[in-house]
């Protein structure tokens, strides 16, 4: 494996993974602005980008888009994350032209027609009521409303329909002008690819030019205590109730501050051995599922959170055993659950990405965030094990006493209405 860049004059950054025993090679072309950057009244904005992508460009329309997909690409999609629009597909290796072709022409050349905006707004709204009859996703939302007052985090990143209602071609046009420029953009090909071969395709695609974006910056509200801590949402038709507890984490922190909280993550609420997992369900069978997870978006906001879905008439005694997973210290009497954590965790370092090229991505994108030098994906797994071999008992108590404070959290209960 071997990690090459090559930074145009006006800031288009063009990286490639080479990993010679592949057959495939993955291309993504992704902006720097996610939905983070929607207006206030035009929520699910940049969400709508990617979906116009498809619909038609200065080369192709619709039909000519899909047929050439259909034809030359494995797999190929769009996402939008708060702060990132990534367009992509996966060809084998010797299409490599026709994939870069193809994703640079959405990326640069969408003409957003005026006929397909119209149809594509009912399938957003579609996809945003999907996530809104979403319990955990419902549950996520309303947590995040009641940790922030300000930061875009607490927003619906689908959108909302007042908002997706009032996109227009130019307000679509505008905002494309304006951040889909070349120092605002990232160029990565992971797989069987030539580095000299991917800095002709994407520089002869994406179009010269000089302009400069400015980033607005948020406050992460790392220290403000949630004013209401608790929202408890009745549902029709829910046969189960969903609970999800979380508290904000600071978004910018070192890689073994990062892998701690990882490793506490997986011992207290997310993983076979969790102390979580351990109380709901192996000893009471109160949930299929049992989980947490650490959502951080450098320089915007992070935050903790843990959920259980569980039968109705069992809230009160489900989110008592979740505070007493998060809340109680960690002793000599966790030794095992630690060690069986830590054995986890080198086990999944050792086995690596391999040739998962949508993995090997990911870590070259979180080296770009964070403004890392891309050399030290070289050394990112030996990294990761010491890290993980060097953490004890008392690092992972030291961590869960900053973290874990009660006053810090809220939760959410999303429960079956009465009578329904």
């Amino acid at each position: 494996m071997k990690i090459q860049e090559t930074i145009r004059h006006d800031g288009l950054r063009m990286i490639s993974c080479s990993i010679p025993t592949q057959t495939r090679v993955l291309v993504s072309l992704s902006a720097l602005v996610g939905s983070a950057y929607d207006p206030i009244d035009k929520q699910g904005l940049f969400h709508f980008f990617e979906h116009m992508a498809f619909k038609g460009t200065k080369k192709r329309n619709a039909t000519q888009i899909r047929d050439f997909q259909n034809r030359n690409l494995l797999n190929s999609n769009a996402t939008t994350s708060r702060m990132q629009t990534e367009y992509w597909g996966v060809a084998i290796h010797r299409k490599l032209h026709l994939l870069c072709d193809i994703i640079a022409d959405m990326y640069s050349n969408s003409t957003f027609p005026v006929a397909e905006l119209k149809k594509e707004k009912g399938t957003v709204l579609l996809e945003a009521a999907r996530n809104r009859d979403d319990d955990r996703m419902a549950a996520n939302q309303a947590l995040r409303e009641l940790l922030y007052s300000q930061n875009p985090i607490r927003q619906f990143s689908t959108g909302t329909e007042d908002g997706i209602k009032s996109i227009t071609r130019g307000h679509l046009i505008g905002e494309s002008e304006k951040w889909y420029v070349p120092s605002n953009t990232v160029a990565i090909a992971v797989g069987k690819v030539s580095h000299s071969a991917f800095v002709r395709e994407m520089s002869e695609h994406i179009p010269e030019n000089k302009a400069a974006v400015i980033r607005p910056l948020w406050d992460n509200e790392i220290n403000d205590i949630p004013k209401i801590n608790r929202r408890v949402i009745e549902l029709k038709g829910r046969k189960q109730s969903t609970i999800m507890m979380g508290c904000k984490i600071a978004d910018d922190v070192s890689d073994r501050i990062d892998n701690v909280e990882d490793f506490m993550n997986s011992l207290l609420v997310s993983g076979w051995s969790s102390r979580l997992w351990n109380e709901v369900r192996e000893k009471r069978g109160l949930a299929y599922s049992v989980g947490g997870s650490i959502m951080r978006n450098r320089k915007l906001g992070a935050y903790f959170y843990t959920t259980v879905q569980t039968k109705p008439g069992k809230e009160r005694l489900v989110e008592s055993l979740m505070r007493k997973a998060l809340f109680t210290p960690l002793t000599s009497k966790d030794k095992k659950i630690f060690e069986d954590t830590r054995e986890t965790s080198l086990d999944s370092i050792d086995a690596g990405f391999g040739e998962n090229l949508d993995k090997w991505y990911d870590i070259i994108f979180e080296k770009i965030i964070k403004e890392e030098p891309l050399s030290g994906i070289q050394r990112y797994f030996s990294e990761q094990r010491r890290i993980v071999k060097s953490i004890s008992l008392h690092d992972a108590e030291k961590m869960r006493k900053e973290l874990m404070k009660p006053e810090r959290f809220a939760t959410v209960i999303l429960k079956p209405a009465k009578n329904s």
